[in-house]
């Protein structure tokens, strides 16, 4: 029929791992197109109706039930070939029924009871042994606690749903620490559903993305006004550094130190100041323009900067 194709299953491939998942897969699929009974029991036809070569050596014509029996059967067997990569396919490549392909996989991946057994046990170590890490988000854990727990229950050990909930309660990191006391007090484990569980451990750890957010602002916000501070703080030591160098600045009093060449060193420490803070990224460049204009104004007046034009020079750092 056409556009049947489109919704068949897509065949897993087998590569000899997970072969427990695989095989759960398959069952689903063989099912789905009605072969698992052959792959499962085999093609069962009676004597009467096998096929039987003639003296010349010719096969001799089956009935039609006999016919669609073997063209299922190897149908089934087609799907198991191509599930499996290049590497097993030598493994059944001499298999002449799904049944005799499907049981060779079975006995060499699946394992004895001894093999099954050793498997289980190293399961149940890792279970025991899983925690959270810290790079982990919460989703990314318990994708990896569920894998763990379904491989358990493929080799024959499932776990209660309170066992899966007091393994989440005690695996997760310490953040979670709060909000899983909270749980502890408020819930009973016996009944607790799991999905429950994890429907406030997401809303918790939605919340504390949000004041991770929150956090973050409020430093940068604390940076940008520390980093005003401290340029209004490099600029005064500047100007203080320079004009108390060449004698020129006045005190609290107003007496001047020196007035030597006063117009000639305030325009040479101006320059040198402005080249300073030009180097400086974090001032504005305004406040260059503003230094100059400062110096400017007191150069006509062949008067010294004083405290008071420090003050209005910080303003415009801001």
């Amino acid at each position: 029929m056409a556009g049947s194709g489109s919704s068949e299953a897509r065949i897993p491939m087998f590569s000899g791992e997970n072969y427990e998942f695989w095989r759960i897969k398959m069952v689903t699929i063989f099912r789905s197109y009605g072969l698992w009974g052959l792959v499962e029991k085999g093609v069962l036809i009676p004597d009467s109706q096998t096929k039987k070569e003639s003296e010349d050596g010719s096969e001799e014509e089956i009935d039609e039930k006999t016919a669609a029996i073997l063209m299922k059967d190897a149908k089934a067997l087609g799907i198991i070939q191509n599930a499996v990569s290049d590497q097993i396919f030598p493994r059944i490549a001499n298999a002449d029924s799904a049944k005799m392909a499907w049981n060779l996989l079975y006995s060499e991946y699946h394992g004895g009871e001894h093999v099954r057994s050793v498997k289980l046990q190293n399961l149940r170590r890792e279970f025991e042994y899983t925690r959270m890490r810290d790079s982990e988000t919460l989703s990314e854990y318990l994708t990896r606690l569920t894998e763990l727990i379904n491989q358990m229950k493929t080799f024959g050990e499932v776990l209660s749903n309170e066992r899966q909930v007091q393994k989440v309660l005690i695996s997760l990191s310490k953040k979670y620490d709060p909000i899983c006391i909270v749980i502890e007090n408020t819930k009973t484990l016996e009944t607790v559903d799991l999905q429950e569980v994890i429907a406030i451990l997401k809303s918790q750890e939605q919340r504390l993305e949000m004041h991770s957010v929150d956090t973050a602002e409020k430093a940068f916000a604390s940076f940008t006004v520390n980093a005003k501070g401290q340029n209004k703080k490099k600029l005064l030591s500047l100007v203080h550094l320079s004009h108390r160098k060449a004698g020129i600045l006045k005190g609290s009093h107003g007496r001047q130190k020196t007035s030597h060449s006063r117009i000639i060193i305030l325009h040479r420490t101006t320059l040198q100041l402005s080249s300073q803070i030009r180097k400086t990224q974090s001032l504005n460049a305004r406040c260059v323009q503003s230094i100059t204009l400062v110096s400017a104004g007191r150069r006509e007046n062949q008067n010294a900067i004083t405290v008071t034009d420090l003050d209005i020079l910080l303003e415009t750092v801001q």
